[in-house]
């Protein structure tokens, strides 16, 4: 049977814990306590299930890959820690009886399950489930295996939700049988469950794209929505300042463990988001490396936790076309942002257009989409964020008339932390030499500021 150390380490039938601290002790607790990017809860004293369920929900994390419905339909009706016990226990084939084996699985039952196989035809695994389950147990055990007492499960700056918890983000259960088993985060864990709209697009964006992106994601932050996005280069990145640029929330769903900022280039970037009050969040384990698979998986998550998703500018096979599905399947509205019917870069836009997904031209289409444009143009009820004005905010207004070297040094420009002109010339793509010219054009104008050599985005200009 599994149970807590007094470490706050899960022990495994006398085995050293695979699932993660929780506290062990008041003094453990209270130590928590002290830290301000714990979630409330997190040691597990004021959660259903415990330190047990917790840390085996953690374990699950480590030894199963998005989007397992086997691993979910197993926890749905065994809990965590019972699951992680199944698996670790010796089957028949390990025990030497490989005929029997054999023929327990052609028959699509698992040893050690009972009864339990007749709830795989109501998971929609099928009636044939047995043999995937198998395949499944065995692959689960081999990470299990290779998972050693001194992992360490996190750190005091991650917290960790899975279903029940009070934070848990309700939006991601409509994923069925494809949801998380956990979540892992860093920064602010209630901002999960804040109404939301997804921005994304192709990594290799245009300055059209980016322009979209931020303006857009500007707006939705600045009147209370949440910016939901996947911290990638191009549409992701410009949309995750367009929400910091509004002073807004942002968060960014990660392919890799929280403990890593991928691509290492948008460190400051992550660091920026937490500061500022958003959130960082992966279903992979802390140490996981950005692999393609998960950054497919992960698409599923971006779309759970949005009310909308807005496609902004991406090619006709991308992970944000991916997203799109996710959205679809979940019965999330989908908008795409046109473009030119010569560019490569929008013929993904133009593929959802053709496949049902709405037009959308400004940020009061992407309201629509959410079902709040019964706020547009009044005031907001209740307990109701501010809305929006149209597209035209005063930022805009300032990028829309100036070159086309000033607006790109423009949106390169850092918000709060100044930034030296060689580092905004990179961000941008132009020389330094261009840079200069383009900061001091800004700086006339009064939309770029600078102190001591370093640059930033003046209060006019946001």
């Amino acid at each position: 049977m599994a149970r807590t150390d007094r470490g706050g380490n899960a022990e495994l039938d006398g085995k050293p814990g695979r699932g993660g601290k929780a506290c062990g002790d008041e003094e453990v607790c209270r130590g928590q306590g002290e830290d301000p990017n714990r979630m409330e809860g997190q040691c597990g004293n004021e959660l259903p299930g415990g330190h047990e369920e917790r840390a085996a929900a953690m374990a699950w994390t480590r030894i199963a890959e998005g989007e397992d419905a086997y691993a979910v339909a197993l926890v749905r009706q065994m809990g965590y820690v019972r699951a992680l016990e199944w698996v670790a226990e010796e089957d028949i084939a390990e025990s030497g009886n490989v005929a029997q084996a054999g023929k327990g699985v052609e028959s699509g039952s698992v040893a050690g399950l009972g009864g339990f196989a007749e709830h795989w035809t109501v998971a929609g695994l099928g009636g044939g489930a047995g043999r995937g389950l198998a395949k499944a147990k065995a692959r689960w055990k081999t990470r299990l295996a290779a998972l050693g007492p001194d992992v360490a499960e996190s750190d005091g700056a991650m917290g960790f939700v899975m279903p029940g918890d009070p934070l848990w983000p309700a939006a991601l259960d409509d994923l069925g049988d494809t949801r998380p088993l956990g979540l892992w985060f860093r920064g602010d864990g209630k901002v999960l469950a804040r109404a939301g709209a997804a921005v994304v697009g192709s990594r290799d964006s245009s300055p059209y794209g980016v322009k979209i992106a931020t303006d857009v994601a500007y707006e939705l932050a600045d009147s209370g929505v949440n910016v939901v996005s996947g911290g990638a280069f191009g549409i992701d990145v410009a949309a995750h300042r367009g929400a910091l640029a509004a002073d807004g929330y942002t968060v960014a769903v990660s392919a890799c463990g929280v403990d890593r900022y991928y691509p290492a280039s948008h460190a400051d970037l992550y660091l920026e988001i937490l500061r500022r009050g958003g959130a960082v969040c992966s279903e992979a384990p802390p140490g996981a490396a950005p692999h393609k698979h998960r950054f497919l998986s992960r698409n599923r998550i971006i779309a759970a936790l949005s009310r909308a998703v807005v496609v902004v500018e991406a090619p006709f096979r991308s992970g944000a076309i991916s997203t799109a599905h996710h959205a679809m399947s979940i019965g999330r509205p989908v908008g795409a942002f046109p473009g030119p019917v010569t560019s490569p870069r929008s013929s993904g836009c133009h593929r959802l257009l053709r496949e049902g997904a709405a037009c959308v031209t400004q940020t009061r289409e992407v309201f629509e989409l959410m079902g709040m444009e019964a706020k547009l143009g009044g005031q907001p009820g209740p307990g109701e964020p501010p809305t929006p004005g149209g597209l035209q905010t005063e930022r805009q207004l300032a990028l829309d008339v100036l070159d086309p070297l000033a607006s790109r040094v423009c949106e390169a420009l850092p918000v709060s932390r100044g930034a030296p002109a060689e580092k905004i010339a990179a961000v941008a793509g132009v020389s330094v030499t261009e840079a200069l010219t383009g900061l001091g054009r800004l700086e006339r104008q009064g939309i770029a500021a600078r102190n001591a050599g370093l640059w930033k985005l003046a209060r006019k200009g946001r």
